[in-house]
């Protein structure tokens, strides 16, 4: 049972390695899918497992991962700073896999930060060497944010709606909008360039002159600095008559 955990752990965090947030999805449990798409992805160069808890019958499991990551911290630019990560694993359907809990909305558990094993703190000090003295952590709950994460579209005939993103973090930011290449369906973003507390719009259009995707598609807005991803919802039913 460890070995498997420990498998799916690494191929997990490998993915987060590589940028790989697409491949990574079948390792995210169903509930939190919708978180992991939002969240805020940090940027790790490395990772190892440094210990694992099995509980509720050896169906859960909290796993702490020290990574390798690069932060946006004066002084610390160009490197990557260890920090000990405490994730949460279910198995689901057979397989292990990452699930987000409350500790998961708040808690940084980097350097700066206390780190907290449920509500046991982990041992303070330095983690793999890091320096003691490291400044705080800025705020990496700030972010990009959407002011709506669906758009209804008419089945037939032409129709169009717009999404709204603020850049809320205290750095420029690049937005890439991928298209999720439907026919008759245009994609667009006014401006890619944010600065702190910049608008950007969304521009979604449908010439509504073939046949309307039975499913609802994503639009799929990422971050090229943070590597945040924005899923937005694109349906074709009647309630987009409204």
């Amino acid at each position: 049972m460890e070995a498997a955990l420990r498998a799916r752990v690494s191929q997990f965090y490998q993915f987060e390695v590589e940028g790989k947030f697409r491949q990574a999805e079948p390792l995210v449990a169903e509930s939190s899918k919708d978180f992991y798409y939002s969240a805020n992805k940090p940027r790790y160069t490395g990772f190892s497992i440094k210990r694992i808890e099995f509980f509720d019958d050896f169906t859960r499991a909290t796993v702490v991962v020290l990574v390798n990551r690069m932060v946006p911290i004066p002084g610390f630019e160009g490197q990557a700073v260890p920090g000990a990560v405490p994730t949460h694993w279910k198995l689901e359907k057979g397989k292990w896999c990452w699930y987000a809990d409350a500790s998961d909305m708040g808690a940084l558990p980097f350097p700066g930060t206390v780190p907290r094993m449920g509500n046991m703190p982990m041992p303070g000090g330095a983690v793999g060497g890091a320096a003691s003295s490291l400044p705080p952590m800025p705020n990496m709950r700030a972010q990009v944010l959407a002011d709506k994460a669906s758009v209804a579209l008419k089945p037939v005939g032409p129709s169009s709606g717009q999404v709204t993103l603020v850049n809320q973090l205290r750095t420029p930011v690049t937005l890439v909008a991928r298209d999720p290449n439907v026919a008759g369906l245009s994609v667009k973003l006014d401006r890619a360039d944010l600065k702190t507390g910049e608008k950007a719009i969304l521009d979604v259009q449908s010439a509504g002159s073939g046949a309307a995707p039975a499913e609802a598609v994503t639009i799929t807005i990422v971050v090229k600095q943070t590597n945040q991803i924005i899923p937005i919802k694109v349906s074709f039913g009647e309630k987009a008559k409204q």
